[in-house]
């Protein structure tokens, strides 16, 4: 057998170049190293198979199926995760940065000085809710005022926000003066004994906010303070006021702070004294007298022309007082037991400031919960993105809903 190899030379640089001369004179001439021939083989594709469409009456075989077990109880299936509601920090914060909400409040800070916001107050009156300074009382009385309309247009609250020199024109440092605020509430048409809710901050001399509420539909009186201090002339001096307007409605004072009436000073809730209550009701009836007797100079009410001697039937009594025979408004039914029980729970929490400069922000928030009819549900790190709000309020002209989560009382321990 005749084994042909092919035949290599060397070149100068030391490699193996194969000769290019060489030929092979037959297929049995190759290397036994050769690779053998390759062959394609052709597979045979399988045939497509061609589905066939269900007819009408498979279909509506398997609809009947299918509504025999929807219609089954499942038993098997995976119990969900509850969802926690969202916490008060949370929601505030959420409202505070979303970005209609960072613009609107990056507008409202470039405003000119002299810009008007909302009544009297101006972009320069804002600048304290921009940082940590105190607040003023034309924020706190337009934020008021926001308060009571939104209440009582959105809630349907019957509900007054004095001002903030409420308080100190009735007990200035002389004593107690009723007959200089005892036009306040009928200049505006508001009966106090038929309020859902009388609110009020109190500025004490000027250098502290507080604030104090008489909640008609809880039978409660609270007074609000975020650093913790006890006063029991303030709400007492509000009672007193009440019952000379219950005396000038023509009610009587005892019986109307007879049924469950409560006090929550501080987060300390304790029952209304009777006697106590009957030792200021003859005080208030003093104050009424008081305030309806009228100096020589000024006339009295038989010289003035009465509403129903007039031809016109568009004639308003002066300075919006009502006729004697007009029918007052009624007051609503008193809520159950259970809850009263819960409102009062709900107010006696108490919010304290940890800092020497938000004292006005606890008291319009405390102001702002009362009126809406919620409790104080806030902390002091909220504080922060709740003068944004405000801010933002203002300037919209209207109160921004937040899903407040009462929290766990933060009320100083005695």
């Amino acid at each position: 057998m005749n084994l042909s190899f092919p035949v290599f030379k060397r070149t100068r640089k030391g490699k193996k170049v194969k000769n290019r001369g060489h030929k092979r004179s037959s297929m049995q001439d190759k290397p036994v190293s050769s690779p053998p021939h390759r062959t394609r083989v052709r597979i045979p594709l399988k045939p497509r198979r061609i589905e066939q469409q269900p007819t009408i009456e498979e279909r509506m075989i398997e609809m009947k199926k299918a509504a025999a077990v929807s219609r089954e109880p499942a038993h098997s299936e995976v119990p969900q995760p509850t969802v926690r509601p969202k916490t008060r920090l949370q929601t505030i914060a959420e409202v505070a940065g979303m970005p209609s909400f960072a613009q609107f409040y990056t507008k409202i800070r470039r405003l000119p000085y002299n810009t008007r916001i909302l009544g009297q107050l101006y972009r320069r009156g804002l600048s304290p809710l921009f940082g940590t300074d105190w607040l003023t009382d034309e924020v706190i009385n337009t934020y008021g005022d926001l308060l009571q309309n939104h209440a009582r247009k959105v809630h349907g609250r019957r509900v007054f926000v004095l001002s903030s020199f409420f308080y100190s024109t009735l007990c200035p440092r002389s004593g107690y003066n009723y007959k200089a605020v005892s036009r306040w509430a009928t200049r505006t048409g508001a009966s106090v004994p038929t309020l859902d809710a009388l609110v009020l901050p109190v500025n004490h001399d000027n250098s502290h906010w507080t604030a104090a509420a008489v909640c008609f539909d809880a039978r409660v009186v609270v007074y609000y303070d975020s650093l913790g201090r006890r006063r029991r002339d303030i709400p007492w001096n509000l009672i007193r006021f009440v019952c000379a307007e219950v005396l000038a409605a023509g009610g009587d004072p005892v019986a109307f702070f007879k049924e469950d009436w409560r006090t929550v000073i501080c987060g300390r809730v304790s029952a209304l004294d009777p006697e106590m209550v009957g030792r200021v009701a003859v005080l208030a009836a003093k104050d009424r007298k008081r305030a309806m007797h009228r100096p020589a100079g000024i006339p009295d009410d038989a010289d003035c022309i009465e509403i129903s001697d007039s031809d016109s039937d568009d004639a308003a009594p002066p300075s919006g007082a009502t006729h004697p025979e007009a029918p007052l408004p009624s007051p609503r039914p008193p809520p159950s037991q259970k809850r009263r029980h819960a409102m009062t729970k709900r107010l006696s929490q108490h919010p304290c400031q940890l800092n020497g400069f938000d004292c006005g922000v606890f008291a319009s928030m405390f102001m702002r919960c009362v009126a809406l009819g919620a409790g104080p549900a806030f902390r002091q790190a909220d504080m922060p993105n709740i003068r944004r709000l405000m801010v933002v309020e203002l300037g919209r002209r209207r109160i921004t809903p937040i899903g407040l989560v009462p929290a766990r009382s933060e009320s100083v321990q005695s």
